[in-house]
């Protein structure tokens, strides 16, 4: 079932493109006449989130952003996707493959393998379409994804489990931990860093950066958060926003302090 969710859009994909129609038009048209209200153009759309002092272009901009996210979920077919994904997590944590990782030992080397042999070129390949504006097609550039983002995701995720089953103790793992636990909290925080360095109503330097630059900005945002995650979890049992989600999943008072 899983497999059929993430293949199926490239058959829907393949009928779009021999009926010569997008089942997302009319959604992409909605969105830019939206975004046509608020002045936000073709033109200035990169440079609109920079260039708003106030929380009033934030919010148009927000509301036209959201026709745009329910254009990608349609055209992109995010909810067979995710659903497929979420299939294949379901199936892992039935079966508590995460907890026998000794036993596991020789698929999980031969899924690395396979999903970086296959993986790599194939997200080479995807990278190229998604940059040149889809040559070989829709339904091409659709299956590329399919053979591409699952394999690698995972090599990815099997070579972490073989690392951890070598190097229980090492310390990436160490260092992962205490934000891995916050993962909620540190999400949110991220996006409010982000408004605050890139956006008009913060210090507007989106736009401003160089590749690199932004990378590196990631890369020190993330290791503050380490930094911040290590020192909340000496004294609290929870980020803020995990312990605001566990009183909601258990529906009662839960103490955050240890």
């Amino acid at each position: 079932m899983a497999a059929v969710c993430i293949f199926l859009p490239v058959g829907l994909d393949l009928w779009q493109e021999l009926a010569g129609f997008s089942i997302s038009a009319p959604i992409v048209e909605a969105w830019w006449e939206k975004a046509y209200s608020y002045g936000i153009t073709e033109e200035n759309f990169a440079t609109w989130l920079r260039d708003a002092d106030n929380y009033v272009g934030v919010h148009q901009f927000l509301m036209q952003g959201a026709i745009e996210r329910m254009y990608e979920f349609v055209d992109g077919h995010r909810l067979l996707k995710v659903l497929g994904l979420f299939l294949i997590g379901y199936s892992i944590g039935r079966n508590r493959l995460y907890a026998r990782l000794d036993e596991l030992r020789s698929p999980l080397k031969q899924i690395f393998i396979i999903g970086l042999a296959i993986g790599v070129p194939t997200s080479l390949l995807y990278a190229q379409s998604a940059t040149t504006g889809h040559p070989w097609g829709l339904t091409i550039h659709s299956l590329l994804y399919a053979v591409s983002a699952l394999p690698m995701s995972f090599a990815y995720i099997t070579g972490f489990c073989l690392l951890l089953r070598l190097h229980p103790n090492a310390l990436l793992f160490r260092l992962l931990a205490k934000p891995g636990r916050m993962a909620l909290t540190n999400y949110i925080a991220q996006s409010l860093l982000g408004v605050l360095l890139f956006y008009g109503i913060g210090f507007g330097l989106g736009t401003t950066f160089t590749l690199w630059q932004v990378e590196l900005t990631a890369i020190a945002l993330f290791l503050l958060q380490i930094l911040c995650s290590h020192l909340w979890l000496l004294s609290f049992r929870y980020g803020p926003f995990e312990w605001f989600w566990r009183m909601l999943t258990y529906g009662r008072w839960l103490s955050i302090k240890r």
